[in-house]
């Protein structure tokens, strides 16, 4: 039996592009962009507009591989500045400062 748009086609949820980025609170153009780019599995079912479908469970490896929390490469360490210690002081400009009038 034939089932509708984003109804359960064999137990996988498939969505289209609009719906997708609805989900995700993204534009349909920025949900396209990371299919073009191939970080978003998804099937063109037509050559027409509006032919892309996403599997639900590739929304959930997409949004996994764009998580900050599970970077496989740790991201360097920033230490905070020590309280106490003198800050350098800023840098002066070189340039000789004027009234901020414009001179002929």
């Amino acid at each position: 039996m034939a089932t509708t748009r984003g109804d359960a086609v064999s137990g996988v949820q498939i969505l289209t592009v609009a719906q997708v980025a609805e989900r995700v609170q993204l534009s349909a153009e920025t949900v396209m962009r990371a299919i073009r780019a191939g970080d978003l599995e998804a099937s063109q079912l037509t050559r027409a507009r509006g032919g892309w479908r996403v599997r639900e469970d590739a929304i959930a490896t997409w949004l996994e591989t764009r998580s900050n929390r599970t970077r496989e490469v740790p991201l360097a360490d920033v230490t905070p500045p020590r309280a106490g210690l003198p800050r350098r002081p800023a840098q002066r400009s070189t340039t000789p400062q004027t009234s901020g009038r414009l001179v002929a």
